[in-house]
């Protein structure tokens, strides 16, 4: 009798505890799932990650602004130092937009400025040993048999958008797992509850019997045999309803993990069986 109230009070301990689990719908669960679970967040930011790569590849058609300078600072010995010098210091700097089109074909439109200087040279014989050279200028450029019109680069960019593809929904595929599998934890644990509350109904019924048939058995006034029986029948059940109290403590604990919320171990351990 005494073990059969330890049991009632388990029952009503856990299911106070899990109170709050299904208070919720299965929907919220699972939203709880997508806004709290690691690995489900890890699947949604590398599925993020791939849906840029796919748009990484087209980038390189957008117009980019550049800016170029470079400086020459020559001082090897010259045939004629006269008109050579002994130093010649040559600055560039270039400033502008290019693009490549899908068709291979390179343009670029900057303004560009240079700086000549030649140090250490007869100014009657070089009239001008510093001179500049600066205007807008517009290079085009078009490789007609190796990129074959562009070809070679769209190619390589539906490849790379191809393969971005594949990973991208090999990842749709692990987020949708991972909500099937948040749906069935929450309705596993749903299923353990119920069958908790059903074996402790044939609990309560088997023991009233046993009761009563024992009564009867003191009194003189029922068979042994049935006695015997009911006794056997209450002790399994008792036995499935302590299997569906521990499964149900530890469903409960990948239940809330599941969802981002720890479960303290040690508490559920301190509930005797």
């Amino acid at each position: 009798m005494r073990k059969t109230n330890i049991n009632f009070y388990i029952l009503i301990f856990l299911l106070l505890s899990s109170g709050n689990v299904f208070a919720m719908s299965v929907e919220d669960y699972v939203k709880e799932v997508q806004d709290n679970n690691q690995m489900y967040q890890s699947f949604d930011y590398a599925n993020q990650g791939y849906n840029l790569q796919m748009i990484e590849p087209e980038l390189q058609f957008v117009p980019r602004f550049f800016t170029e300078a470079s400086r020459i600072n020559d001082q090897r010995r010259t045939v004629a130092p006269a008109f050579q010098g002994s130093q010649t210091n040559i600055d560039n700097l270039s400033s502008g937009f290019g693009m490549l089109n899908k068709y291979g074909t390179t343009s670029k439109i900057y303004y560009s400025y240079s700086k000549t200087s030649i140090k250490n040279v007869n100014t009657q014989l070089v009239s001008m040993p510093e001179f500049y050279f600066n205007g807008w200028y517009l290079d085009i450029k078009q490789n007609l048999l190796q990129n074959s019109f562009g070809r070679a680069t769209r190619y390589k960019i539906a490849s790379e958008v191809a393969k971005s593809m594949t990973s991208q929904y090999n990842n749709k595929y692990q987020l949708t797992a991972k909500i099937i599998e948040a749906r069935t934890k929450y309705w596993n644990l749903a299923f353990i509850l119920e069958s908790i509350k059903i074996n402790q109904q044939a609990v309560d019924i088997a023991q009233h019997t046993r009761d009563v048939l024992l009564s009867k058995v003191n009194k003189d006034l029922g068979d042994k045999s049935e006695l015997i029986q009911i006794e056997a029948y209450l002790a399994s059940r008792k036995y499935d309803l302590e299997n569906a109290l521990l499964n149900y403590k530890y469903q409960l604990i990948d239940f809330n993990n599941t969802r981002g919320k720890d479960v303290d171990i040690q508490v559920i351990d301190e509930i005797s069986m």
